[in-house]
């Protein structure tokens, strides 16, 4: 299939809005907020092509970066969005099962770069997040594959 460049800058500016929407407070759940940056790339990682999304996962990344773009949580976004596009190519289930597992790999790989206590001080946390997390994936999934496949 032949990859439509306008298309990779359209998900590039969803990418940054979910981005400036992680930095908020809005759509706090019980105090649970959805990652939705790592969402994004999951998601994405469906939707384009292994050269298109290695070079739209550096350019986003370094958009999306805050705190310089060697931080430690950029560094964890970019391990976690390769390793996720490769292993999404290995589970043979339906995709809403295998984005499912993919924010669960994430989000469970993103802590352990960033910040590994928390996995055991927060346990109910980080499964609340991923709960989120995985809705806001599945639905991104939902409506971004219509749009990219039109």
């Amino acid at each position: 299939r032949r990859f439509v460049w306008w298309k990779l800058c359209v998900l590039t500016l969803i990418l940054i809005g979910a981005a400036f929407l992680q930095k908020t407070e809005l759509l706090l759940l019980f105090g649970i907020k959805a990652n939705f940056v790592l969402a994004l790339f999951i998601v994405y990682a469906f939707l384009v092509d292994s050269v298109p999304y290695v070079l739209f996962t550096i350019i986003a990344l370094f958009a999306l970066s805050f705190e310089g773009f060697f931080s430690l949580t950029t560094l964890g976004l970019f391990v976690v969005a390769l390793v996720l596009f490769f292993l999404r190519t290995y589970l043979p289930w339906r995709r809403p099962l295998v984005l499912l597992v993919c924010v669960a790999v994430g989000t469970v790989l993103f802590y352990l770069i960033v910040n590994p206590p928390f996995l055991l001080l927060s346990p109910t946390t980080v499964f609340l997040e991923f709960l989120y997390t995985g809705c806001i994936a599945v639905a991104s999934f939902f409506v971004l594959d219509s749009f990219f496949h039109s």
